[in-house]
Protein backbone atom coordinates (compact mmCIF):
# COMPACT_ATOMS: atom_id res chain seq x y z
CA UNK A 1 0.00 0.00 0.00
CA UNK A 2 1.74 3.43 -0.96
CA UNK A 3 1.58 6.03 2.21
CA UNK A 4 -1.66 7.73 1.77
CA UNK A 5 -2.06 11.38 3.54
CA UNK A 6 -5.04 12.57 5.51
CA UNK A 7 -6.13 16.27 7.13
CA UNK A 8 -6.96 16.50 10.41
CA UNK A 9 -7.19 19.83 12.37
CA UNK A 10 -3.62 19.51 13.96
CA UNK A 11 -2.55 18.73 10.21
CA UNK A 12 -1.71 16.83 7.83
CA UNK A 13 -0.13 13.13 8.76
CA UNK A 14 1.31 10.14 6.88
CA UNK A 15 -0.30 7.15 7.52
CA UNK A 16 1.75 3.62 7.22
CA UNK A 17 0.59 0.03 6.06
CA UNK A 18 -0.55 -0.44 9.48
CA UNK A 19 -2.88 2.00 9.46
CA UNK A 20 -6.61 1.69 8.43
CA UNK A 21 -7.33 4.83 7.00
CA UNK A 22 -7.74 3.93 3.57
CA UNK A 23 -9.61 6.91 1.90
CA UNK A 24 -8.54 9.31 -0.60
CA UNK A 25 -9.72 11.88 -0.44
CA UNK A 26 -9.48 12.69 2.95
CA UNK A 27 -12.11 12.11 5.63
CA UNK A 28 -11.44 15.27 7.55
CA UNK A 29 -11.88 18.28 5.77
CA UNK A 30 -10.27 21.23 7.99
CA UNK A 31 -12.38 22.19 10.91
CA UNK A 32 -16.09 22.17 10.16
CA UNK A 33 -18.50 20.45 12.05
CA UNK A 34 -19.28 16.65 12.20
CA UNK A 35 -23.14 17.42 10.53
CA UNK A 36 -21.63 19.17 8.00
CA UNK A 37 -18.57 16.62 7.14
CA UNK A 38 -21.18 13.94 7.50
CA UNK A 39 -22.78 15.62 4.44
CA UNK A 40 -19.98 16.69 2.38
CA UNK A 41 -18.18 13.41 2.55
CA UNK A 42 -21.91 11.07 2.03
CA UNK A 43 -22.76 13.30 -0.16
CA UNK A 44 -19.93 14.09 -2.35
CA UNK A 45 -20.87 12.83 -6.21
CA UNK A 46 -17.46 11.90 -7.35
CA UNK A 47 -17.24 9.37 -4.29
CA UNK A 48 -20.55 8.09 -4.42
CA UNK A 49 -19.73 5.05 -6.67
CA UNK A 50 -17.04 4.19 -4.66
CA UNK A 51 -18.15 3.88 -0.66
CA UNK A 52 -20.40 1.66 0.73
CA UNK A 53 -24.11 2.71 0.18
CA UNK A 54 -24.98 2.51 3.89
CA UNK A 55 -22.31 5.48 4.75
CA UNK A 56 -25.14 8.16 4.67
CA UNK A 57 -27.31 6.42 6.62
CA UNK A 58 -24.42 5.85 8.82
CA UNK A 59 -23.37 9.34 9.16
CA UNK A 60 -26.89 10.41 9.94
CA UNK A 61 -27.02 8.02 12.73
CA UNK A 62 -23.75 9.23 14.00
CA UNK A 63 -24.89 12.53 14.18
CA UNK A 64 -27.74 11.57 15.79
CA UNK A 65 -25.67 10.01 18.68
CA UNK A 66 -23.60 12.97 19.17
CA UNK A 67 -26.04 15.07 19.68
CA UNK A 68 -27.77 12.91 22.87
CA UNK A 69 -28.08 15.52 25.65
CA UNK A 70 -26.01 14.91 29.09
CA UNK A 71 -28.01 12.10 31.38
CA UNK A 72 -29.63 10.46 27.93
CA UNK A 73 -29.65 7.01 29.64
CA UNK A 74 -30.90 8.49 32.69
CA UNK A 75 -28.42 7.37 34.82
CA UNK A 76 -25.62 10.48 34.81
CA UNK A 77 -24.59 9.11 31.05
CA UNK A 78 -22.45 11.35 29.99
CA UNK A 79 -22.84 13.26 26.29
CA UNK A 80 -20.96 12.22 23.10
CA UNK A 81 -17.69 14.31 23.04
CA UNK A 82 -16.76 16.10 19.79
CA UNK A 83 -13.41 14.44 19.73
CA UNK A 84 -15.37 11.09 19.76
CA UNK A 85 -17.70 11.89 17.32
CA UNK A 86 -14.65 12.93 14.74
CA UNK A 87 -12.75 9.93 15.55
CA UNK A 88 -15.67 7.75 14.87
CA UNK A 89 -16.73 10.24 11.29
CA UNK A 90 -12.97 9.23 10.35
CA UNK A 91 -13.04 5.45 10.92
CA UNK A 92 -16.63 5.49 9.44
CA UNK A 93 -15.77 7.25 6.57
CA UNK A 94 -12.70 4.63 5.58
CA UNK A 95 -14.77 1.88 6.64
CA UNK A 96 -17.22 3.06 4.09
CA UNK A 97 -14.06 2.00 1.19
CA UNK A 98 -13.69 -1.37 2.39
CA UNK A 99 -16.26 -4.11 2.16
CA UNK A 100 -17.39 -4.39 5.56
CA UNK A 101 -20.64 -4.26 6.43
CA UNK A 102 -22.46 -1.43 8.28
CA UNK A 103 -21.90 -0.66 11.64
CA UNK A 104 -24.16 -0.55 14.74
CA UNK A 105 -23.69 3.44 16.27
CA UNK A 106 -24.19 4.43 19.96
CA UNK A 107 -23.09 6.12 22.43
CA UNK A 108 -21.49 4.69 25.98
CA UNK A 109 -21.74 6.42 29.44
CA UNK A 110 -18.82 7.78 29.62
CA UNK A 111 -19.00 10.12 26.46
CA UNK A 112 -17.63 8.04 23.84
CA UNK A 113 -19.06 6.15 20.92
CA UNK A 114 -18.87 2.79 19.69
CA UNK A 115 -19.36 0.90 16.51
CA UNK A 116 -19.83 -2.53 15.93
CA UNK A 117 -20.32 -5.41 13.80
CA UNK A 118 -22.08 -8.54 13.83
CA UNK A 119 -21.56 -11.24 11.33
CA UNK A 120 -22.84 -14.73 11.83
CA UNK A 121 -19.07 -15.98 13.87
CA UNK A 122 -17.42 -12.57 14.07
CA UNK A 123 -17.86 -9.93 16.69
CA UNK A 124 -16.41 -6.43 16.39
CA UNK A 125 -16.37 -3.47 18.73
CA UNK A 126 -14.62 -0.04 18.33
CA UNK A 127 -14.71 2.07 21.49
CA UNK A 128 -13.95 5.45 20.84
CA UNK A 129 -13.43 7.24 24.47
CA UNK A 130 -12.95 11.23 25.02
CA UNK A 131 -9.71 10.74 26.15
CA UNK A 132 -8.33 10.28 22.78
CA UNK A 133 -8.19 6.55 23.24
CA UNK A 134 -9.81 4.07 20.81
CA UNK A 135 -10.31 0.27 22.29
CA UNK A 136 -11.08 -2.61 20.61
CA UNK A 137 -12.44 -6.08 20.90
CA UNK A 138 -12.34 -8.80 18.51
CA UNK A 139 -13.82 -12.35 18.67
CA UNK A 140 -14.16 -15.43 16.33
CA UNK A 141 -15.93 -17.87 17.49
CA UNK A 142 -14.85 -20.38 13.93
CA UNK A 143 -11.10 -19.72 14.83
CA UNK A 144 -11.34 -19.36 18.07
CA UNK A 145 -9.53 -16.23 18.54
CA UNK A 146 -10.54 -13.51 21.15
CA UNK A 147 -8.76 -9.99 21.71
CA UNK A 148 -9.28 -6.82 23.67
CA UNK A 149 -6.63 -3.76 23.84
CA UNK A 150 -6.27 -0.41 22.48
CA UNK A 151 -6.59 0.03 18.44
CA UNK A 152 -2.99 -0.04 16.74
CA UNK A 153 -1.99 -3.15 18.91
CA UNK A 154 -4.49 -5.68 17.87
CA UNK A 155 -2.62 -9.08 16.53
CA UNK A 156 -4.85 -8.52 13.10
CA UNK A 157 -5.00 -5.12 11.91
CA UNK A 158 -8.58 -3.60 11.86
CA UNK A 159 -8.89 -3.25 8.10
CA UNK A 160 -8.02 -6.95 7.95
CA UNK A 161 -10.92 -8.02 10.68
CA UNK A 162 -13.30 -5.73 8.69
CA UNK A 163 -12.28 -7.25 5.60
CA UNK A 164 -12.95 -10.60 7.37
CA UNK A 165 -16.54 -9.02 8.28
CA UNK A 166 -17.46 -7.80 4.82
CA UNK A 167 -17.05 -11.45 3.18
CA UNK A 168 -19.15 -13.40 6.32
Amino acid sequence: MADVQYWTAQGQRSLSERDWYVTDPPPVLGNETLSFRAVAVATMPSLRRHYQPWLPEAMQRLRQVAEMPANWDDEGAIPPQPDAATEAAQILVATAFTSAPAPFIFATTEGGIALEWHRDTLDLRVDIEPNDTQLIYYSDRLINMEWEGKLGFEPVSLSTLLAIAGQR
